[in-house]
């Protein structure tokens, strides 16, 4: 079993974004407060603690990979930092169905990233609804 603190929670999380200010911290809290939540022996731990199981990665391997013939779907964000994107493409190399597509996400945010320049817009979005302002991103508005 492992356990996180709200302090490493915190770090994991924002180590994972492309660009300051592209979340609203007021989600990380939410999703902390609802982790502890759900588990209420953890949450009594000191100042409350993620525990989540050990999952093995044993047994997965490419031979067991390439007898696979399910549909799957793999997705790796742009800024993630908890999975090798390199394993991801040995992964999909190893599956055995003959007939499979790849898409490779862009390396840059398609949300906006705040007030910050160099990400998707620059312009704070209309009214704050970041959603409208990304989809005015995207149609290149």
């Amino acid at each position: 079993m492992t356990a996180q603190s709200q302090a490493d929670f915190y770090a994991n999380w924002n180590r994972q974004f492309g660009c300051p200010e592209q979340y609203d911290p007021i989600v990380s809290a939410a999703v902390w407060t609802e982790m502890l939540a759900s588990d209420p022996v953890g949450a009594t731990w000191g100042t409350g603690v993620r525990r989540a199981p050990q999952v093995p990665t044993w047994g997965v391997n490419q031979a067991v990979v390439a007898r696979m013939q399910t549909p799957f779907l793999m997705v790796v964000g742009a800024h993630d930092k908890q999975i090798v994107p390199e394993r991801i493409q040995e992964l999909y190399a190893d599956l055995a169905r003959r007939r499979k597509s790849s898409s490779t996400s862009p390396a840059r945010p398609t949300m906006p990233c705040g007030k910050r320049t160099g990400c998707c817009c620059s312009r704070p979005p209309p009214n704050g609804l970041k959603k409208e302002r990304s989809a005015a991103c995207l149609k290149g508005r």
